[in-house]
């Protein structure tokens, strides 16, 4: 197995990733436990989630991924130190996490708590915002025209992300969370 440095953390990190964004609609607790084991066996130490998973995204299942994982780890809480896990706070548009609403200050804290209960650990090692909340050009938003940057109010973004990022350094003081990043943004 190959591994990379984790942006600047330090933390070596396998090239390949086990992603889980499935787990509880096409697999079972049972799959993803071998999954899970199957990876570790072969160097794997890097496992993704989010709060918003399973995909396809549906309001009686977001957090499910996190769920199964945390099963595994709580019957297997040794082997918690053997891996890197990533999760991710859900941007806006999804009315059953958070009524929809932006990212915030407060519902970081809110996030980082319910996957930690939903994980059954005590850290999760990487915390991601999944999209920003400012207008980016993904999920179908890539087409000339479909994003027009210049309407964007440089002073509000500028102040919410900062707000969102003092919530996460005060998770990673809290030992909440090792480190934070950014998921599906392009340059």
């Amino acid at each position: 197995m190959q591994y990379s440095k984790l942006g600047s953390s330090g933390v070596n990190v396998s090239r390949v990733c086990l992603g889980s964004m499935t787990w509880g609609i096409q697999n079972t607790q049972q799959e993803a436990n071998e999954q899970i084991e199957f990876a570790l066996s072969k160097g794997i130490n890097f496992i993704d989630t989010a709060e918003l998973y399973p995909v396809p995204p549906a309001a009686d299942k977001h957090g499910d991924t996190e769920r199964i994982i945390g099963n595994w780890i709580a019957t297997n809480p040794a082997r918690r130190k053997d891996f890197v896990l990533a999760s991710k706070i859900a941007g806006p548009g999804l009315s059953y996490i958070r009524d929809g609403h932006k990212i915030t200050a407060e519902s970081v804290i809110e996030s980082v708590d319910a996957s930690l209960g939903r994980l059954k650990t005590d850290y999760i090692d990487l915390f991601q915002l999944h999209w920003p909340n400012r207008v980016s050009p993904h999920f179908a938003k890539h087409w000339p025209g479909q994003v027009t940057f210049s309407k964007a109010n440089s002073d509000v973004e500028t102040n919410q992300m900062l707000e969102i990022l003092q919530a996460l350094d005060d998770c990673i003081k809290a030992g909440k969370i090792r480190f934070c990043g950014l998921s599906d943004d392009t340059p």
